[in-house]
């Protein structure tokens, strides 16, 4: 705090509510962000402060201070996370209050996945009332979940967390830049510091693209909800998705139609593979005399398969454990190219195991 008050050039009231053991449970986090608020005032901030007033969490912390912020919106100018997100419940209808998000790249408690997953929210596709400007998202390289904190780790940060590549002092000064720049374009309109961010969303958008494209790939579950239509082929829509780009690419490695002449298209559709009314099968759905300018075009079926009931947590796996799909044989392709195919030979015994 001494840090980050050296940096700013704002003159700053800091308060740390103390709780039980602790732990800011949502029954005394009201209670102890109004003490604090309220002991601030009695020592002389202005009681109308609510244009320069920010809070922040780290950690449990700040998934517990999103929900008091977000029902007292008017009281506060805007929200740090750090080493936590907003959570999906405010997907919805958007977070109202401007809120800076602060991930270590090494972070193994508040896994990088579940930021990239907020990052696609808040600037891939956003949601409508949430400006990507009000709502950054920076990505400290090599810090781990302790980084914004000091002393002694926890017992769960010390079984869970990854190895910090810096220092918690280099930790610190990256993070007191970013709040301070965060604080200065929120609070007078610093271009200097809005245009600094920018700067840093940029980088962020460098490192996020990778998970964010697997995301794409899989057709992940909380980027959009599956179709599940009930026609074979599902049409994409602006509110689900139609099927896994994963699977269609599966398929055509499946065909094996390398240097053969013959081409696939292919799009695969989300099923839930178990029905049987309908059932959903995978479809060629026209042939050719033979592979020379051939293409094909193929159904794939996948359903992807998540931990029931996960919990918005960070730390819990958020992709796919199974992905379900049903996909064309070798020879079933092969012809419909106009070749010739033999099971034994272009699928048996272990086609599948080898490819993948």
């Amino acid at each position: 705090m001494e840090q980050l008050q050296a940096e700013s050039p704002y003159a700053m009231w800091i308060g740390i509510p103390s709780f039980p053991l602790d732990v800011a449970e949502p029954a005394v986090l009201a209670s102890g962000i109004n003490r604090v608020l309220k002991a601030m005032q009695a020592s002389g901030m202005s009681a109308n402060a609510a244009s320069k007033t920010f809070l922040a969490g780290h950690s449990m912390g700040g998934a517990m201070v999103q929900d008091w912020v977000a029902s007292n919106s008017d009281k506060v100018a805007g929200m740090v996370l750090m080493g936590s997100f907003i959570t999906r419940k405010y997907r919805d209808n958007g977070f109202p209050v401007p809120t800076l998000t602060i991930a270590g790249e090494l972070d193994g408690l508040c896994r990088i996945t579940r930021m990239a997953e907020a990052y696609y929210h808040q600037h891939v596709d956003p949601i409508s009332s949430m400006h990507p400007a009000d709502f950054p998202i920076a990505v400290v390289k090599g810090m781990n979940h302790f980084g914004p904190a000091s002393g002694t780790p926890p017992f769960l940060v010390k079984q869970r967390d990854l190895k910090s590549e810096i220092s918690l002092s280099a930790a610190h000064t990256a993070i007191d830049t970013l709040i301070t720049n965060f604080l200065a374009s929120r609070v007078s309109g610093d271009k200097v510091a809005a245009n600094s961010l920018l700067s840093v969303m940029d980088d962020t958008a460098k490192f996020m693209a990778p998970i964010v494209e697997s995301f794409r790939l899989e057709g992940y579950q909380h980027i959009k909800p599956p179709c599940f239509c009930k026609e074979l082929v599902c049409e994409p829509k602006p509110t689900c998705l139609a099927g896994s780009p994963w699977a269609e690419m599966a398929q055509a490695t499946m065909a094996g139609l390398d240097h053969s002449g013959a081409s696939l298209k292919v799009r695969d559709s989300f099923h839930r593979v178990y029905t049987v009314t309908p059932v959903h099968l995978p479809k060629v759905w026209n042939t050719c005399a033979s592979p020379k300018s051939c293409t094909l075009n193929v159904t794939t079926v996948t359903q992807n398969w998540y931990t029931p009931d996960q919990i918005d947590d960070g730390f819990s796996h958020i992709s796919a454990w199974e992905m379900r799909a049903k996909l064309m044989s070798r020879q079933s392709v092969m012809e419909a190219a106009g070749m010739k195919a033999d099971f034994n030979v272009t699928d048996a015994p272990s086609i599948c195991a080898q490819i993948n």
